[in-house]
């Protein structure tokens, strides 16, 4: 549903930490393609959970969505580790952003460094019209025949 590579496929959306033997099975069962996890802003950080169930959800070759909060992003590169840059997994940071549409028409958006060249080779700005764009938008009726296991 969401404007991601897995746009289109077949999705098994999770809610809350549930068993990855019932993710599979109800995947296999459903023929689903794309397993989304943290669905419905539903992210635990559980060391144990997240990097079992995305290794097994891959290794049964799945694709994988993990949605969480930006404040715990470093915590998911590290959680995971080598699953992090897997091919079929992507990482979907959310930022809540309430009411986006009566925004500042300058609102400026800035992916930012943790100082002066300490990690990146810049910064990276860019206008909140060049983003929410109805290309990169996924409507709520989009979401209407969502089963949630």
């Amino acid at each position: 549903v969401e404007n991601t590579k897995a746009k289109g496929l077949r999705t098994l959306f999770v809610a809350g930490l549930q068993p990855t033997s019932k993710i599979l099975k109800y995947a296999k069962e459903n023929k689903i393609k794309h397993i989304y996890l943290g669905a419905n802003h539903s992210f635990v950080p559980n060391l144990d959970w997240n990097y079992n169930s995305v290794k097994k959800c891959l290794l049964e070759g799945y694709i994988v969505t993990l949605n969480y909060p930006i404040n715990y992003h470093n915590n998911v590169i590290e959680e995971l580790r080598e699953l992090y840059k897997d091919k079929n997994f992507i990482p979907q940071v959310s930022i809540q952003f309430p009411n986006v549409e009566y925004e500042n028409i300058n609102l400026n958006i800035k992916i930012d460094d943790l100082d002066f060249e300490a990690t990146n080779n810049g910064v990276w700005c860019f206008g909140l019209s060049d983003v929410c764009t109805d290309d990169n938008k996924t409507t709520w009726d989009k979401y209407k025949s969502d089963k949630i296991l």
